[in-house]
């Protein structure tokens, strides 16, 4: 995939979203992860795919101190950003891969793959590409954690779906025009829904979802 209009968008693309959305991306992005508790299994490596200008990996960096990430982004231009926001003790900690995901291999397990806010970007065939590339990345008590824009009943959030759709077209930052069948999909690549959370506030109600996905084959 070639999605060259994020270079263009990046130096604008935290306060874009903090104008238009306010802190409703970032929490559905957190919301499983802040819920591990000190009891819980923690990561010991995690890997991001996407992740714009480098909130959530700022986030997983604080959360867990003993945790190595990957990162892997189409975009040098976020790279290049999320890299401003770093210290060198986290410099050290993170391993950045400017690389299209569909064609990134790994022989590294992961505990955690988070994907926000991509596979609405995707045609359907390379949706499925990512989420079993998701899969076979996985540690066997592994997680995936997709969080993403849903399909609503509101007027104004379906305007918002399509004016969002719209404008990167033309920026060249999507494949697509409309978004995935979420539950059809998960189980085309073998994934089981854990968990399931809805985010929205005032006219943007249950515009963002976030699942917690495993392996149909670990149950």
């Amino acid at each position: 995939m070639s999605f060259n209009g994020y270079n263009l968008l990046a130096p604008y693309y935290q306060f874009l979203v903090k104008l238009v959305y306010g802190d409703l991306l970032f929490t559905a992005q957190t919301y499983y992860l802040k819920r591990l508790s000190s009891t819980d299994r923690h990561p010991k490596i995690i890997l991001i795919i996407g992740g714009g200008t480098g909130q959530l990996l700022l986030f997983c960096l604080k959360k867990f101190p003993d945790a190595r990430i990957c990162c892997v982004e189409l975009s040098e231009g976020m790279v290049k950003i999320t890299k401003t926001k770093l210290n060198l003790n986290d410099t050290a900690r993170i391993d950045f891969y400017i690389e299209d995901i569909l064609t990134w291999s790994s022989s590294i397990k992961f505990d955690f793959v988070l994907i926000p806010f991509v596979l609405d970007l995707l045609i359907e065939k390379d949706r499925k590409h990512l989420l079993k590339i998701a899969s076979k990345n996985l540690s066997a008590s592994g997680k995936i954690l997709v969080t993403d824009f849903r399909k609503g009943n509101g007027i104004f959030q379906s305007l918002l779906i399509g004016f969002m759709y719209w404008s990167f077209r033309i920026l060249n930052a999507t494949q697509n025009n409309s978004l995935p069948e979420y539950e059809a999909l998960f189980a085309s690549t073998q994934l089981s829904i854990e968990r399931e959370k809805r985010f929205g506030k005032r006219l943007l109600n249950e515009l963002v979802v976030s699942y917690e996905l495993t392996p149909c084959n670990t149950k």
